[in-house]
């Protein structure tokens, strides 16, 4: 008969270890799990070191873990939320002289003059602070009149440091991920169980 109450003991305090480690991995794994992925930018256009022969640019872009937003509505901060910041040949980029662009759409320059360009790209929160460290791309391009072209564009010092996108279109918001709450509160409650079980019967055995 002792046997057997030690056995059975042993029994529930195996049940109550396995529930508590079956509370503390669920938790470790929500912890990790809701933090916040990296925003991410690429330019896709145009290419560093690619030479244009157009008077008009496209800034073409893909974004991963951002959404874009317009900072005038949204003027506070939230995780991987925010706009862009745009400069085209300018030599101390600030906030203050930044092209501000919240669309999914290419961003269009016109009447750009021919010669060689930089153009920098940063994706910022919605209070048009940096992310830390910096999510922000460089590239160095060079334009030249199109065949045929009959009229050469502005001057260089003269050329529009701005210019409205081609699209209208709204910004879209990207499908949130399925969530993984679902899988870890099943876990959760399975190793509440096993624990309640486990103590339950520890404490009924030193009766």
């Amino acid at each position: 008969m002792v046997c057997r109450i030690d056995l059975m003991s042993r029994i529930y305090r195996v049940l109550f270890f396995f529930g508590l480690v079956s509370l503390i991995l669920p938790l470790s794994f929500s912890r990790q799990s809701q933090a916040a992925p990296v925003p991410m930018l690429k330019i896709d256009g145009p290419i560093d070191g690619q030479v244009i022969e157009s008077f008009v640019v496209d800034l073409k872009f893909s974004l991963k873990n951002f959404t874009l937003k317009d900072y005038k509505q949204l003027p506070k901060n939230n995780p991987n939320q925010g706009h862009m910041h745009i400069w085209l040949d300018q030599d101390s980029p600030t906030k203050d002289n930044a092209i501000m662009y919240f669309k999914s759409s290419p961003y269009t320059f016109a009447d750009v003059s021919s010669g060689k360009h930089t153009l920098v790209v940063e994706l910022v929160n919605n209070d048009h602070t940096s992310f830390d460290p910096q999510i922000i791309q460089t590239i160095k391009f060079e334009t030249k009149a199109p065949a045929g072209s009959q009229s050469a564009p502005l001057n260089s010092q003269d050329a529009p440091k701005v210019a409205v996108s081609t699209s209208g279109e709204v910004p879209t918001t990207p499908t949130p991920a399925a969530s993984v709450n679902g899988g870890f509160i099943s876990y959760l409650i399975a190793g509440v169980v096993t624990l309640i079980l486990g103590l339950l019967g520890v404490v009924l055995l030193k009766r």
